[in-house]
């Protein structure tokens, strides 16, 4: 839902996460007619919306819906903020109180890409091993807030 509202009101909204979700399986679909900043939030082993993609079910007696990876919604994302087309890892996020790295709480890899045009953004937050419904830490929601205040509406 946070994916469509920020193609049709992009005018009106700064910025969005989105936790397990996909955008529009086809980049035309979408039309947004200013900037968003765009956070994905997504567990590897979601089995839900698969973090690859797939289909979803639509109902009884309607057609499955396909939908695009969380990889290619931040990256079609990233073409509409006229970010540039190399994303870099540089940072991690602590998510999922279920999971641990080597070396301490922080397993979710944070993916950017950079030179978007002004208001813009769009981040990966990979949750390793991760599924449809995280155990949220005490440091998430910060860290989404974050996000948010790093990226008003210009």
């Amino acid at each position: 839902m946070s994916y469509a509202m920020a193609c049709t009101h992009a005018d009106q909204i700064a910025a969005i996460a989105s936790l397990a979700g996909a955008t529009y399986m086809h980049p035309a679909d979408c039309a947004p007619t200013a900037p968003v900043a765009v956070l994905e939030i997504h567990g590897t082993a979601d089995r839900t919306v698969a973090y690859g993609g797939g289909t979803l079910d639509a109902g009884p007696g309607r057609r499955k819906v396909a939908y695009p990876g969380a990889d290619a919604s931040v990256a079609d994302w990233a073409r509409y903020d006229g970010c540039s087309s190399s994303s870099v890892v540089d940072e991690h996020v602590d998510v999922d109180t279920d999971l641990r790295a080597a070396n301490g709480p922080a397993e979710t890899a944070v993916t950017g890409w950079a030179g978007c045009r002004p208001g813009g953004a769009a981040e990966l937050w990979t949750i390793p091993n991760g599924g449809h419904m995280p155990k949220i830490s005490d440091a998430f929601g910060a860290a989404v807030l974050d996000f948010f205040d790093a990226h008003p509406k210009q």
